[in-house]
């Protein structure tokens, strides 16, 4: 007979009073039992997980790993009679549980630290406070994630430990960055740099280049952001750093994507696939997959481009990463759009509003407006597509995204063609295509001047540009 078949609860309350007639002694005994069972089975003892301040350590592979969370459980409720002897087993398991899921499952990479910082105190609790604030920047938790990374950086802890405030630093820089903070970013990523370099750190100066050519290409500095790209790919490759290779590689594909360069673009995102595959990155997978979704719209490849971001879209709920989740569905309302799916283009750009909205990543939303004016502008609702692109302005300023400045300015020209505001149509396409030169966007000038000169012939007016 199997206890699992003939001790299988209908309902979990009948579970829960079973479990509560049960003497608090005899209970703490069971759950060391079970413990000690469960570990046995896996292969014993796990070896301990790296320090929590230790942003890129991995624990070893090790049986436990799939029943790391049952463990840690169980050794919180044995608590007699060696109290810190279970105390210690359960953090034991709650750090290898919480580094192992980071990467792979973050919402409960979040509540693993979250969990194991109320249980520690000093350095330690202020380093899982920052652990948990990244995690929550990786699940587009961008709010939570700048109001906890702030309160780790104001615990006397960081101030006493380079460790704990770089990565208090590292959270917050990308929290600003995707949040639309240009200018703070730029300055905590500079802040950031030094320390890197004073402490010797290669590798996370390599990754921190990798943030700053970011930050430069959002705010128009085309030139700048590749040659800070260079430079981290080359300290990258000469220190064998594959997972910052990977991020560079991919940073520099995106330049090269905007700026007409498709062919290299495409097979460098390609390679950043291939790497994260290697490492077991899913994050770095879905936003790889979200790219080349970009750049097969570029080469006018829509079915290549749905399904690109149809794998974004999976990769991203499976991880529960809400902002890469918002951003696939972003796309796919770009790629309906293009193919005159308009129902489909509203849905996906609502739902996707909705996600950004929620975790306050404001970029993303001025980005997501921008795409919902052109469905609007096609589906022959030109006041409410003017409404929409003006509040994308307003974001796309506030947040110093000066490249979707320029999309927004493009396609409030062509709404106001179809209002027939032609004066004012050609004021906004001069300042929209200046600045879309100035950051050396070709691909998305070139499609937005057919559409504009299709809007033109359509109103029977000589093109915006003559």
């Amino acid at each position: 007979m199997h206890a699992e078949t003939a001790y299988l609860f209908r309902h979990a309350l009948l579970r829960d009073a079973a479990y509560q007639l049960q003497l608090p002694g005899d209970r703490a005994r069971l759950h060391a039992l079970a413990f000690e069972i469960i570990e046995s089975l896996h292969g014993g003892r796990a070896p301990a997980a790296p320090p929590i301040d230790d942003l890129d350590g991995l624990p070893a592979p090790h049986g436990t790993d799939s029943v790391a969370a049952e463990l840690a459980q169980h050794a919180g409720l044995a608590a007699e009679p060696d109290f810190a002897r279970w105390l210690a087993l359960r953090d034991h398991y709650l750090r290898r549980r919480a580094a192992l899921c980071e990467r792979a499952q973050g919402r409960e990479a979040v509540e693993a630290w979250q969990g194991l910082g109320q249980s520690l105190e000093g350095q330690e609790r202020a380093a899982a406070m920052a652990r948990a604030g990244y995690a929550q920047w990786r699940v587009g938790a961008l709010k939570e994630a700048e109001a906890m990374l702030t309160s780790a950086q104001a615990c006397p802890e960081c101030v006493t430990s380079p460790r704990v405030r770089m990565l208090c630093l590292l959270g917050l820089v990308n929290v600003l960055k995707d949040s639309g903070q240009a200018s703070r970013a730029e300055e905590t990523c500079n802040q950031a740099l030094a320390m890197a370099r004073s402490m010797k750190d290669a590798a996370r100066e390599c990754g921190l280049l990798a943030t700053l050519a970011m930050i430069y290409r959002q705010t128009g500095r085309v030139e700048l952001a590749e040659q800070t790209m260079q430079r981290g790919l080359a300290l990258a490759r000469q220190g064998g750093m594959a997972d910052n290779e990977g991020t560079l590689l991919g940073n520099l594909a995106i330049l090269h994507g905007e700026t007409g360069r498709l062919e290299e673009a495409v097979a460098e995102m390609r390679r950043v696939l291939e790497l994260a595959r290697k490492a077991g990155d899913r994050r770095m997978q879905c936003i790889a997959w979200g790219n080349l979704a970009n750049f097969m719209r570029a080469r006018e490849q829509p079915e290549e481009a749905q399904a690109a971001s149809l794998k974004a879209l999976a990769i991203a709920r499976e991880l529960g990463d809400r902002r890469n989740e918002a951003i696939a569905l972003r796309n796919l309302g770009s790629i309906c759009a293009e193919c005159r799916q308009f129902d489909d283009a509203e849905n996906y750009c609502l739902r996707a509003l909705a996600i950004l909205r929620d975790i306050g990543d404001r970029r993303g939303e001025g980005i997501a407006l921008t795409t919902a004016s052109l469905v609007y502008l096609h589906t022959r609702q030109p006041q409410r597509a003017l409404d929409t692109v003006e509040q994308a302005l307003v974001i796309h300023r506030g947040t110093g995204n000066r490249r979707f400045e320029g999309s927004a300015l493009c396609h409030e020209a062509l709404v106001r063609v179809a209002l027939g505001q032609f004066d004012a149509a050609r004021e906004k396409w001069r300042l929209g295509s200046n600045l879309l030169v100035t950051v050396g966007d070709s691909v998305f000038l070139d499609r937005v001047t057919s559409q504009m000169r299709e809007s033109c012939r359509e109103a029977d007016i000589a093109p915006l540009d003559d």
